[in-house]
């Protein structure tokens, strides 16, 4: 991360300094079989100096040291589904990495030189230039894997805050942040005052005289004490690990993991579409195809899929998504309308096969504003149930319907019982397609107004503490 820092006059002189790259260098690369190798004046960037043989030594002990870290973790390689290498520089790591972990890959740096030739030589991998402060371009909770080295170990205080919330936001709920310090081993090296300062406050931000003229002010040399780090990084992450000299022997590696919300992960959440510019399930892997004209705009927690009502605009979650049999299950919604409307059904085009529709307003019972769960048997059967109160005066709602293996069907309206009304268990066919949006076997009954993070929990009947939980987390930010 630091090249992209480095003022004009400095890089061209270590550019210059790369026109007398030896021949014997090219022959490192191939015999080293790594692939393609950033040239001279952007190794020098990173590794500090035209030492080819020790930057491809380095890398390739980061990339172990990293997969160690990883494997203690309790994480399998076939966990890991996408991967930033946060500060990539012009690759030293990921060259070596990505052979370990068959991973969708990102790389983020500062440094445009460095992105530009990552671009054009890794085609493993997908890399962009990153700004000194966030945001990153990319969704929320997309990463299982994010690592950083030598990154922290030259931010301030104030800018160290920012990357860790930035980093916390794109890393999904359960996945791994590894990040490297400047620990204990380097304290000897500080004059005495900045070692009085890592020992009162846990950390001291280190002006250079030799950067000083290179880099901004806010990006020098940072030390940390294990304590500051267990202690801060925890406003953020679980700290799982804490490993002096982890990474090269030479900074300490920081294990992280984003929490899991407590609530949700005892839940069994099955499938989860936020809304967030796509149609793609966090919860699994189930992701939705868009139909129509569907638009998104601000929700209460992120943004909402925006359906305008109207005919054949909806999302397809195809099978992967459809509940089976007659047990239990929970979905919620967070919804926004003046009008009635599907906001999720699983139906079959052509029978009534084991299905369902959670609407606003009912599906077969003409039930004006209220929540309403019908469901069909095999064959020509049906029921319906009905919330006592609406729900479609134009406020953020966070609507819940369970239905429970007895048959009983539950409804619950920003974290409050509604109703409770028992029935039939209906078995479920889980060969049809779920749909959010629209009874698409008819064509009737489309949403018109918002719905947001939609989460389907297939086997698991929530309690009403567990939904009073979520909700009240929710319901911080309904206006």
């Amino acid at each position: 991360m630091i090249a992209g820092l480095l003022t004009d006059g400095y890089r061209n002189l270590v550019k210059a300094a790369s026109l007398c790259a030896s021949v014997a260098d090219q022959i490192s690369i191939e015999l080293a079989g790594v692939g393609p190798v950033a040239p001279l004046h952007l190794r020098a960037r990173v590794h500090g100096g035209a030492d080819l043989p020790g930057f491809l030594k380095v890398g390739a002990q980061s990339a172990q040291d990293l997969y160690g870290a990883i494997i203690r973790a309790g994480k399998k390689p076939e966990d890991i589904r996408a991967v930033l290498d946060f500060g990539c520089g012009c690759g030293r790591t990921i060259i070596w990495l990505h052979k370990l972990l068959p991973a969708r890959w990102f790389g983020t740096d500062i440094d445009p030189d460095a992105i530009g030739w990552c671009q054009d030589h890794l085609q493993y991998a997908a890399f962009g230039v990153n700004a000194p402060e966030p945001p990153l371009p990319y969704p929320d909770g997309v990463f299982d894997l994010v690592y950083g080295i030598s990154v922290l170990t030259h931010l301030d205080e104030r800018m160290q805050f920012l990357w860790l919330a930035e980093l916390r936001r794109v890393t999904r709920p359960g996945g791994l942040v590894l990040l490297t310090v400047h620990g204990d081993q380097h304290l000897q090296s500080l004059a005495p005052r900045w070692q009085e300062e890592v020992r009162e406050r846990g950390i001291a931000f280190v002006p250079t005289r030799i950067w000083r003229s290179v880099f901004p002010e806010w990006y020098q040399n940072t030390y940390h004490s294990p304590e500051y780090v267990k202690r801060e990084f925890s406003r953020f992450f679980t700290v799982r690990d804490y490993l002096p000299g982890g990474l090269n022997g030479h900074q300490d590696l920081v294990t992280l993991e984003r929490p899991v919300d407590p609530a949700t992960a005892a839940a069994g959440i099955t499938n989860r579409y936020k809304g967030q510019n796509n149609a793609n399930d966090s919860g699994g892997s189930a992701n939705g195809t868009i139909v129509g004209q569907l638009t998104y705009v601000p929700g209460k927690i992120g943004q909402a899929f925006c359906f305008p009502g109207h005919p054949g605009n909806y999302i397809d979650l195809g099978t992967r998504a459809s509940l089976s049999g007659s047990g239990d299950f929970t979905i919620s919604a967070i919804i926004k309308t003046t009008a009635d409307g599907v906001i999720i059904t699983q139906r079959d085009r052509a029978n009534f096969d084991g299905e369902f529709v959670f609407s606003v307003g009912g599906r077969f019972v003409n039930t004006p504003g209220k929540l309403s769960l019908d469901e069909f048997s095999h064959g020509t059967g049906k029921q319906s149930f009905v919330s006592t109160s609406t729900v479609n005066n134009g406020n953020f709602h966070y609507v819940v319907v369970v239905r429970h293996a007895s048959g009983t069907v539950e409804f619950f309206i920003d974290g409050v019982l509604d109703s409770s009304t028992p029935g039939t268990p209906v078995p479920l066919n889980p060969t049809l397609n779920t749909y959010i949006g629209e009874d698409v076997r008819d064509g009737v009954k489309p949403f018109n107004g918002l719905i947001e993070d939609v989460q389907i929990y297939n086997g698991t009947a929530l309690s009403a503490a567990q939904i009073k939980t979520l909700s009240d987390n929710i319901m911080a930010t309904i206006k």
